[in-house]
């Protein structure tokens, strides 16, 4: 309920500038409202379980091909929206560690993210705190990339999402940070608005594409 009420879905549910298919639009306001979003001749999911939002959302047997699908279309949507402040970002540039082959989503300069989706609340995290799990996963982004960017005089930071829209503050200043570099004409709120909101849309379309996955 908290994260349904947030800045963001506010936001997606008055700005013009998120643009959503029906499906996706529909599935928003199912969640905004905390009504189901499998449709009633569907009852269980894929592997049989029953199909609440929680379910869909955080289901592991079912939903990897439609989450990678949601992941990637963000990382694509930002990168996109970068380039059109006329920014070069870079999508998963090849670089160099030591402990894996793992690369970041998007380099702009000298900033470097990489980008995660979590539901608000899944079962395994037992707390008031309406954004625990963007929290962690914040936490687990930077302990991989932050002392490899420090080290390359790189500036990281985590842009995590919660499946229910909301963008996590830190993430919102990278974006800020990012297209501050640009020589577009717009003012720098306005532009990363821009950014923010080609986010969501993608996201909100991804939701469909974990949704299709989990109901099969």
């Amino acid at each position: 309920m908290k994260s349904a009420s947030s800045k963001m879905a506010c936001r997606i549910a008055r700005d013009g500038r998120v643009e959503l298919p029906h499906r996706a639009a529909t599935n928003f306001l199912g969640e905004r409202l905390l009504l189901p979003v499998a449709p009633p001749e569907v009852p269980t999911c894929a592997w049989g379980a029953k199909p609440t939002n929680q379910h869909i959302m955080c289901c592991q047997r079912t939903t990897t091909v439609g989450k990678i699908r949601r992941h990637d279309g963000v990382v694509t949507a930002v990168a996109n929206a970068f380039a059109s402040l006329g920014l070069r970002p870079q999508v998963e540039p090849r670089v160099a560690t030591s402990r894996s082959r793992a690369r970041p989503d998007i380099v702009v300069d000298n900033l470097v993210t990489d980008v995660t989706i979590r539901y608000p609340a899944p079962a395994s995290v037992t707390s008031i705190h309406a954004q625990k799990a963007a929290d962690k996963a914040a936490a687990e982004k930077n302990a991989q990339w932050r002392i490899w960017a420090d080290r390359r005089d790189l500036r990281f930071a985590p842009l995590v999402f919660e499946s229910t829209w909301a963008l996590l503050d830190e993430s919102v200043a990278w974006i800020k940070a990012a297209v501050a570099g640009s020589d577009c004409l717009l003012a720098p709120t306005t532009a990363a608005d821009m950014v923010v909101c080609a986010a969501l849309s993608a996201l909100m379309r991804g939701n469909v594409w974990v949704v299709a996955s989990a109901l099969g």
